[in-house]
């Protein structure tokens, strides 16, 4: 339980960094203006406490969990396969991505780009992806 609140907790703090993080900040971002940067400069410091401040109260209400001390944590992970070239392209295209963030350009306009290189690039084909899906 304690390790699916953090997930939980974690990624609803942390999106408060970026304008992109969240759908309110995209908001807040297309109109007032601010550029990227500066959304990121002001909003990271207090998304970094409000993340030490979960890390916290997750250790202090869960203790047995975290400072328990015997019990082993060790799990043995199955192996993933990972699609090289598809791996690769993704992570240029997230470079890219907040290269042009940070440049100024607008997140609607980078995302539908971006999103468009991933697909008319793509080697793996989409009936393949929805049949792996629940």
């Amino acid at each position: 339980m304690p390790y699916l609140l953090a997930v939980a907790m974690a990624s609803n703090v942390g999106s408060a960094a970026t304008i992109t993080g969240n759908p309110q900040n995209i908001l807040i971002g297309s109109f007032s203006g601010i550029s990227y940067g500066t959304f990121a400069a002001q909003l990271s410091p207090p998304a970094a406490i409000g993340l030490v401040l979960t890390i916290v109260l997750l250790a202090l209400t869960y203790r047995s969990e975290f400072f328990g001390g015997n019990e082993d944590l060790t799990v043995t992970a199955p192996r993933v396969r990972m699609h090289r070239w598809l791996a690769a392209k993704s992570i240029l295209v997230v470079i890219a991505m907040m290269a042009a963030f940070f440049a100024g350009q607008p997140p609607a306009k980078v995302g539908l780009i971006a999103g468009g290189v991933l697909l008319l690039t793509r080697v793996v084909r989409s009936e393949r992806v929805y049949r792996k899906i629940d």
